[in-house]
């Protein structure tokens, strides 16, 4: 292609045809395929530039992003948590089911640690186990386990308006997932915190 070009750029007649007849046989390529060879080769060039650039793109989120380290509280957080003196056991919970915790929290929870829901997303996010007493309503929150097979989920409430997520499990490493529970409740929660611990 590379001596194509030349052949196409310095002429089309003497030596050069004869040069070309050499390269392509007992004919030289005719000016109306010459002009197509340009033009391909022409638009090679452009369609190359849009994955040049895909490619310089990140395409990898960082570790905090794609798992459940981000969601985690910090230690000053936590610290204050301890320190609040009205805290209540949430004892009625329900996880959201495996194929719909892609869509909690992705969506719904991406940049929010709470959203209130109505009861048939509640219905579809928890199957059909969910239900809400009346006098409450469904809320979607952030929450984040570490080994699923060896471990709960204790929820709390904490001072007027927080929610304390905590997950204990069993395991040789740290780890940290996002997945997402509903609670009933009849308080507008506005901060939820998560924690994750893990005992050998």
């Amino acid at each position: 292609m590379r001596e194509l070009r030349s052949l196409i750029k310095k002429g089309r007649h003497g030596s050069h045809s004869r040069k070309a007849r050499e390269v392509y046989g007992r004919r030289a390529p005719s000016i109306f395929t010459q002009n197509v060879l340009r033009l391909m080769n022409t638009w090679i060039r452009l369609c190359s530039i849009p994955f040049v650039f895909l490619s310089a793109m990140p395409v990898v989120r960082s570790q905090e992003e794609s798992t459940g380290i981000a969601w985690l509280s910090t230690t000053g957080e936590l610290s204050g948590v301890d320190r609040e003196k009205t805290v209540s056991l949430i004892e009625e919970f329900f996880e959201v089911v495996g194929s719909r915790v892609r869509s909690a929290t992705g969506f719904y929870l991406h940049k929010e640690s709470v959203v209130k829901l109505s009861e048939d997303q509640a219905k579809r996010l928890a199957g059909e186990i969910y239900r809400c007493p009346p006098g409450l309503k469904p809320y979607l929150i952030r929450a984040v386990y570490g080994h699923g097979g060896t471990g709960r989920f204790r929820v709390k409430r904490v001072g007027e308006a927080a929610i304390l997520v905590v997950h204990s499990s069993l395991g040789d490493v740290f780890t940290a997932h996002k997945s997402a529970l509903i609670v009933n409740l009849d308080f507008d929660p506005k901060q939820i915190y998560c924690d994750v611990s893990i005992a050998r």
